[in-house]
């Protein structure tokens, strides 16, 4: 009982973000070792068991440097209180290894759902949301936007670079907010990390492909037992001909080269569609942006307004997508705020010790 009671302590002082993707994590192999057994998984067999061994190895991993650098922050900060840089060199390796981890598990936990489809199945919800776009005549309207967007000089190349460095806009947000506020900054890093784990049940249940890469890749054809693919293609391909020697065919065509490559690499079907996680991405930006200063606020609804946009303009995802990825961030941020408090009520954490650097750029910014 001693021991249960040690280690519910130690467990207690770990903030939720950790908790959240060490259990994610542990579903995850759980669902693989399924899809294994069951023979469910039928697209990346050989690597489904190396990522299991990637995610033990990762759990295993957490443990001491958490451990180690818990000891080491509270020996400074009872022995050296007045040592300034020396508290802000341990804060910055500790957010380094925080920011690694939350990386690290995010690829494993992304991957872990390429890795564990099944390709039939996969086509058949691609071709459902297709279908959805074509009864709305979404290629029509895109052959209209895009000839108007390579009209305005510039514009494709803003679109490009807003969709494609994305995730970059989203890992330097963080420090942006916590020069105005270090909870915001903790709270929005909090949601980022739900938003992978609340898009995983999505694409396990709902997996589906890009259009542009569905219509245009042979690797599927093992999987199209009934040759639907030709034929109800149609209008992506028409649409991707009509504009493939345009600057904007060379960006679709990168786009579908990389998750081509992530398929012939062994890594199993890029199924992220639905919801978009560039959606909630954007979402996430910009309620926090909002919150916290009128400038980045508006920052935050450009940023917006192009992810929604471009999110379908470069054929990455079906009108559906726009719309789950909605909802699905209305679900991150209210699971953000329950995780939170259920994390001031129930656990112990000196968040100071695992996020200081965060806290810092606010004290900077203050004392200038």
């Amino acid at each position: 009982m001693g021991k249960v009671n040690r280690l519910w302590s130690f467990v207690r002082t770990i903030p939720v973000e950790f908790l959240l993707l060490v259990s994610a994590l542990l579903v995850s192999m759980f669902y693989i070792m399924l899809m294994q057994l069951f023979g469910a998984a039928n697209v990346a067999q050989p690597l489904v068991l190396l990522g299991m061994i990637k995610s033990i190895l990762l759990l295993l991993l957490f443990v001491v440097p958490i451990c180690f650098f818990g000891i080491i922050t509270k020996y400074v900060q009872k022995n050296y209180s007045k040592q300034l840089m020396l508290h802000k060199g341990v804060s910055v390796l500790m957010y380094a290894y925080i920011w690694n981890f939350f990386i690290t598990a995010f690829s494993l936990l992304v991957f872990s759902a390429f890795m564990t489809v099944h390709g039939q199945y996969v086509i058949n919800v691609s071709l459902f949301y297709l279908q959805t776009d074509q009864w709305l005549n979404t290629y029509e309207i895109l052959a209209v936007l895009i000839d108007l967007v390579l009209r305005v000089p510039y514009l494709l190349d803003y679109l490009y670079v807003v969709y494609e460095e994305a995730f970059v806009f989203i890992l330097l947000a963080p420090f942006l907010l916590a020069l105005f506020s270090y909870k915001t900054a903790r709270e929005y890093t909090l949601a980022i990390l739900v938003t992978t784990v609340v898009c995983l049940p999505f694409w396990y249940a709902l997996p589906a492909i890009a259009p542009l890469h569905l219509a245009t890749s042979e690797s599927f054809v093992q999987f199209d037992g009934q040759q639907l693919l030709p034929e109800r293609t149609v209008a992506v391909m028409d649409l991707y001909s009509q504009f493939e020697t345009t600057q904007w065919g060379n960006i679709v065509h990168s786009q579908n080269a990389f998750w081509e490559q992530i398929y012939q690499s062994g890594f199993g079907f890029p199924i992220s569609c639905n919801p978009s996680m560039h959606v909630i991405w954007g979402v996430v930006l910009a309620f926090y942006f909002i919150k916290t200063n009128r400038y980045l606020g508006i920052f935050g609804i450009i940023f917006l307004g192009t992810i929604l946009f471009t999110t379908v303009f470069f054929l990455q995802h079906y009108l559906i997508d726009i719309f789950f990825g909605l909802a699905a961030a209305v679900l991150v941020l209210f699971l953000t705020k329950l995780l939170l408090k259920t994390e001031t009520r129930y656990l112990d954490v000196q968040s100071e010790n695992w996020f200081g650097f965060l806290k810092s750029l606010g004290s900077s910014r203050n004392q200038k």
